[in-house]
């Protein structure tokens, strides 16, 4: 059943017409927004897939950057999912987008994908006739 679950997990991004990167790091881009005031954008990296879009606080805290790409790097094995939003600060005022997540098929980001990070097994050793 265990096996039966995880092959469905691994799966399920290709029934949804996502594209699945293995890899321990990638650099996500995006297009830079057109907008007065202070603008950066904030990084997420959340399992895949994501118990509730609209619950930051139960992610890691996002790395903010004002470039238009950034690299990711994994370190636990697992699917993965990157989103961006924009963050503007207009005087004393914060405002945020919404996320922009890259397993969401849309204008936003009309190819959507996942991350897949395993590491591959050890080889056997002692081979040897019997």
């Amino acid at each position: 059943m265990k096996k039966l679950i995880l092959i469905l997990l691994m799966c399920l991004p290709l029934l949804m017409g996502q594209t699945v990167h293995y890899a321990n790091q990638v650099t996500v881009a995006w297009d830079p927004v057109s907008d007065t005031g202070v603008i950066t954008y904030e990084v997420f990296v959340a399992p895949y897939p994501l118990p509730d879009p609209l619950d930051l606080g139960t992610l890691d805290p996002p790395v903010e950057t004002a470039a238009t790409e950034a690299t990711v790097s994994f370190s636990i094995e697992g699917a993965y999912t990157v989103g961006v939003r924009t963050k503007k600060q207009v005087d004393t005022e914060i405002l945020y987008s919404e996320v922009n997540w890259s397993f969401e098929n849309g204008a936003n980001t009309p190819d959507p994908f996942i991350v897949g990070y395993y590491v591959p097994p050890d080889a056997p050793l002692t081979l040897r006739i019997q």
